[in-house]
């Protein structure tokens, strides 16, 4: 709601002023030296000028009078559009998100199916107790297979450890040895896979 400017006192000598219906306002003057004081009709001027200028605050000095006039400046709403702007750009990023999953997924696939056609081929040596693995009978020993070399059903492929007594795991069928899927001295699991072994046809 706009309101219209209101004098402000600035001196003792003050005249009572009615400016239109509105508000009763009070203009003060001051006779510094000679001169004339302001008159009636030089304040509704500077009211007139005050309300049609964007100014907030107007003070006149002449002939040793001095006027001070000041109003209420409503405040304008800011205008942001931060919606319509993310509307527009939102698009560009979705359109471009889903072709990126595609190449993973060929290539999760094949390594997924690949992984399948592995494990597919050969017979696991598993684990019969919870232990530690050991691929090789002494440190500076060779171990006891190897990926590629040839074992008959009875060989001792790994020895487990468990409360200082030593088990020795055996093939349980001739063939290649395709994977070794444990590290030497490794804790192993019950009925965990230590060795796959390609059986002889």
């Amino acid at each position: 709601m706009y309101h219209r400017p209101v004098v402000k006192p600035t001196c003792n000598t003050c005249y009572p002023t009615h400016l239109g219906s509105v508000d009763t306002m009070r203009f003060c003057a001051s006779s510094v030296g000679r001169g004339s004081k302001v008159n009636y009709d030089q304040l509704l001027a500077l009211v007139d000028k005050l309300d049609q200028s964007s100014l907030a605050y107007i003070r006149y000095e002449h002939d040793g009078s001095k006027v001070e006039l000041s109003k209420e400046v409503p405040h304008s709403q800011p205008v942001s559009m931060p919606a319509e702007t993310s509307s527009v750009s939102s698009p560009a990023i979705r359109e471009t998100t889903p072709t990126v999953p595609s190449v993973v997924s060929d290539d999760k696939l094949h390594n997924e199916t690949s992984n399948d056609v592995s494990e597919s081929v050969g017979v696991e040596v598993l684990s019969p107790m919870v232990g530690v693995a050991y691929l090789q009978p002494a440190p500076d020993k060779d171990p006891y297979v190897q990926v590629g070399d040839r074992v008959e059903a009875g060989d001792v492929v790994v020895i487990i450890e468990a409360m200082k007594i030593m088990t020795e795991i055996k093939a349980e069928c001739s063939g290649i040895v395709v994977d070794i899927l444990v590290a030497n001295e490794e804790l192993v699991e019950y009925d965990q896979p230590l060795i796959r072994i390609k059986e002889d046809n």
